[in-house]
């Protein structure tokens, strides 16, 4: 994949000023480095078929596009994250050998409903904690990438097809809970569904494991209990602003071809839920222009859980220079009280190239997006500026 990103690399001067776009190179490749791969690579498509002025000026091409272009390719990038940068990359973390089955984009939308996998070949953990860490990987992947968008997003310069991307990552999670069969009304469909993977239904029956140490009748009462509350927490996932942002931005690029969609306020508060190897967990947002916090809380077999966080962006030490960080605190079930501290540095080196690195430090417990054991990490990367 990133021979191809050096690839469209060489459309940038063609592409007018924009924002910028990371690389990075860790030495486990993770969902946050993914995230930002796919996000430069998915932005330089976009951005290379809109150069294209026949595509960008004919409002029913627009369309065309968007229907046959934009939305397949989105949806098979997501699929991409959920799968390689989200299942595959807790099975990196956990030593477990995957294989994937994935399809055209296509085939995901409009010209058919195929379905990918990520398959565990070896070494699948018999700790039950382990197997929630691999099967809520990908949805936490795409809640990963969609967060990173949205800080995009409330800046002012993202593309269109950001805004595209963002919603498909942001409501994958309610997609995929609500096309799980219901087990109160439908409980043979939601054991097929857990028979062939599906994420929802196997997280729901592997939390009632670990609530009874033994595997339960599928669906017994506790997981037909446990799916109507998923249905009704995942509704907090909706009412993000930036999702109605979104949308209206979409419509507007198709139907009247701007491609970008200022945000003049000065904060923005935000909403975001998630399934976690210790029970699921909401986050209320605050944007600013200067970085962002956030309160996160949840509930576990083993208790509730809580926490919270401060981002600031890249603040400018020099013309050229600029360095960012971020501080994480959580309360969790068993581990007790841990922390993250990230600091990240970037450079111009050209107008249209730029190198940035992070280092960190994560203490023990769950956190979105990063490794679930104790211990440092860190990345290099270049950065596009198009």
């Amino acid at each position: 994949m990133i021979k191809w990103v050096f690839f469209l690399a060489l459309l940038i001067p063609f592409l007018g000023d924009c924002e910028r776009y990371s690389l990075l190179f860790p030495s486990k490749l993770g969902m946050e480095e993914g995230s930002q791969d796919l996000i430069t690579a998915h932005s330089l498509v976009n951005r290379g078929f809109d150069s294209i002025p026949i595509l960008k000026e004919q409002g029913f091409l627009r369309i065309i596009k968007g229907l046959l272009l934009d939305i397949p390719i989105s949806l098979w990038t997501t699929t991409l994250q959920h799968e390689y940068f989200g299942h595959g990359a807790r099975a990196r973390e956990l030593e477990v050998s995957v294989s994937y089955r994935l399809y055209l984009p296509w085939e995901y939308w409009p010209f058919g409903n195929k379905r990918a996998y990520t398959y565990y070949n070896t070494g699948y953990p018999e700790d039950i904690e382990q197997r929630l860490f691999l099967i809520v990987g990908g949805i936490e992947s795409n809640n990963v990438l969609a967060h990173i968008l949205a800080n995009r997003i409330y800046r002012g310069n993202a593309h269109c097809g950001e805004h595209l991307f963002f919603c498909i990552n942001k409501l994958y999670i309610n997609g995929y809970i609500g096309s799980t069969p219901d087990p109160n009304s439908c409980p043979e469909g939601f054991k097929k569904e857990a028979e062939a993977g599906g994420d929802i239904a196997n997280y729901l029956i592997q939390m009632e494991v670990m609530k009874n140490r033994g595997y339960p009748e599928i669906p017994n009462q506790s997981i037909k209990e446990s799916y109507a509350k998923l249905r009704r927490e995942s509704l907090w996932n909706i009412l993000d602003p930036l999702v109605a942002l979104s949308i209206y931005s979409v419509g507007k690029y198709w139907l009247f071809g701007e491609e970008m969609t200022p945000i003049s306020l000065k904060f923005i508060p935000s909403t975001r839920f998630n399934l976690t190897p210790i029970g699921s967990e909401a986050y209320l947002d605050l944007y600013t222009r200067k970085g962002q916090i956030y309160l996160r809380y949840g509930e576990g077999q083993k208790g509730d859980f809580y926490g919270g966080g401060i981002g600031i962006d890249r603040m400018p030490i020099k013309e050229d220079l600029s360095v960012g960080c971020n501080i994480d605190w959580w309360h969790q079930p068993i581990t007790g009280d841990g922390y993250n501290l990230e600091i990240g540095l970037t450079k111009d080196i050209a107008d249209w190239l730029g190198f940035s690195a992070k280092t960190g430090f994560k203490g023990k417990g769950y956190l979105m997006g990063k490794g679930f054991s104790e211990g440092g990490y860190g990345a290099i990367g270049i950065d596009l500026i198009f």
